[in-house]
């Protein structure tokens, strides 16, 4: 009988080009996306389904987008280094379509890559919070 193993580098580098943020879904598992433009708007979506009222605690974030255990989400805030995360909570006023909003997003965005030492890719950021607005009828 033949045993097959995986070959992680292949894995790794999935994950890297469909899900760097290793975000999951609710079952627990990982999401695939066509493209990080598409994976930022599903984050968006749920942090605004989590946080409707734009109150967003970063450990409860990141718990609920990664599965990861609360002391681990614990750690990623205190250690990411982020301008607010000492506090911990970050206010997004989701209907507003300015620059504030947009930084508050980006910070958080930022604190999601920190747990797989990825680096944001603020092209499709701006995209995906175009796309979020244009469905949600923000900024119009």
């Amino acid at each position: 009988m033949k045993t097959t193993y995986l070959d992680m580098k292949k894995c790794v580098g999935m994950l890297e080009r469909h899900n760097p943020l290793l975000v999951r879904d609710e079952a627990g598992g990982y999401l695939l996306f066509e493209t990080w433009g598409m994976m930022y708007v599903w984050v968006l979506e749920r942090m605004m389904s989590l946080f409707p009222r734009g109150y967003v605690d970063m450990r409860l974030l990141l718990y609920e987008l990664t599965g990861l255990d609360k002391d681990v989400c614990d750690g990623v805030v205190r250690m990411s280094r982020l301008p607010d995360a000492r506090r911990g909570f970050v206010m997004v006023e989701w209907a507003d379509g300015d620059a504030q909003r947009f930084r508050s997003l980006e910070l958080l965005v930022t604190l999601l890559h920190r747990v797989t030492q990825t680096l944001p890719d603020r092209r499709w950021l701006v995209w995906a919070v175009g796309k979020f607005d244009e469905a949600h009828g923000f900024g119009l």
